[in-house]
């Protein structure tokens, strides 16, 4: 009897863990290339950052697999990925993955294949044969979310199915992973890209994948510039993900607004919010009820508003981008 007590505890147990397993994803884009600081990160801090996972019993994996690995056992996940095919990445960073035997994925914007600062099809199908993922980057890389409403969403489906047609052409690949240029996406988008069948889709607003995220809007935490630190690479691999969620937002006088719901709020300390870019107004509404409101046409393009919070001992992160079309980058 004693026996299936714990039998059943240590299910119960497993179960409660396996809902919560988490997966910090980062994003790169160059490697070594000090004339681009804001997208940059160096060599040697890199492999600092490999090593720290090597070191720690860490395992990578590619985006496609990870709405499957968050429902598995948790392990020592994480999910590097690499945006635009920029040649630094294939020459310093590449051959950093294979000395530590990680895998990667490659996020490839097709017209640029070849160009002057950008790999060759030949250098990717090296990466593709090593193991790295190769995923659809669209074609052109265009700020989509600035065109017209309506040649928005046929213009980036035509481009996803081109960028799919070359990467098959060139590479025998069908991409199962996609990553939104900028990491501006819409609803209107977001539709388009569910027709693809896409397995794991990247944006680019901060925070950590578990088994509650959908895995069309996966997000992830840049390396270039300020943030392509060792400490703050360590910082996030150990973070985890604060269930926090849209419940609607609305449009009231001047000022876009979200209602947002934190889960389990009783569980958590005090939620921080951080933001990068126009100023915002902040009410907490009930338990782990709150309400963001921004200008609904901020004068910079992108707002990050980011929260954390504490949880036994250990802290959660989400955040979201607001866009604001009209200005340009």
């Amino acid at each position: 009897m004693r026996f299936i007590f714990i039998f059943i505890a240590l299910w119960a147990f497993g179960i409660s863990v396996f809902a919560q397993n988490h997966i910090p994803t980062f994003v790169y884009h160059r490697v070594g290339d000090a004339r681009y600081p804001s997208t940059n990160i160096s060599t040697a801090v890199f492999e600092e950052q490999l090593n720290y996972l090597k070191t720690n019993g860490y395992r990578t994996a590619r985006l496609s697999e990870l709405p499957t690995l968050v429902n598995q056992t948790p392990a020592k996940w994480v999910a590097l990925t690499i945006d635009d095919a920029y040649t630094s990445f294939y020459e310093y960073g590449f051959p950093l993955l294979k000395k530590y035997g990680f895998t990667a994925s490659l996020f490839v914007n097709t017209e640029n294949v070849g160009g002057k600062g950008y790999m060759s099809w030949t250098q990717i199908k090296e990466m593709a044969d090593y193991g790295i993922e190769i995923g659809n980057h669209t074609h052109s890389h265009a700020y989509f979310l600035s065109m017209a409403d309506a040649e928005k969403a046929s213009a980036f489906e035509k481009e996803v199915r081109l960028c799919q047609q070359l990467l098959k052409e060139n590479l025998d690949i069908e991409a199962k992973s996609f990553a939104y240029p900028f990491g501006e996406w819409d609803d209107a988008l977001y539709q388009v890209i569910k027709k693809f069948g896409f397995t794991a889709v990247a944006a680019q607003n901060s925070g950590v994948f578990y088994s509650g995220s959908d895995p069309l809007l996966i997000p992830r935490f840049p390396m270039g510039g300020p943030f392509a630190t060792y400490k703050g690479f360590v910082d996030k691999v150990k973070m985890k993900a604060l269930p926090l969620k849209v419940d609607s937002t609305f449009v009231r006088g001047s000022q876009q607004v979200w209602h947002l719901q934190l889960e389990d709020a009783a569980s958590f300390g005090a939620v921080n919010v951080f933001k990068s870019g126009s100023a915002y107004e902040y009410k907490k509404l009930g338990e782990g009820k709150m309400e963001i409101s921004l200008p609904l046409r901020p004068s910079i393009r992108r707002t990050l508003l980011t929260f954390t919070a504490p949880q036994n001992g250990v802290w959660h992160w989400w955040s979201f981008v607001h866009v604001n079309p009209a200005i340009a980058e």
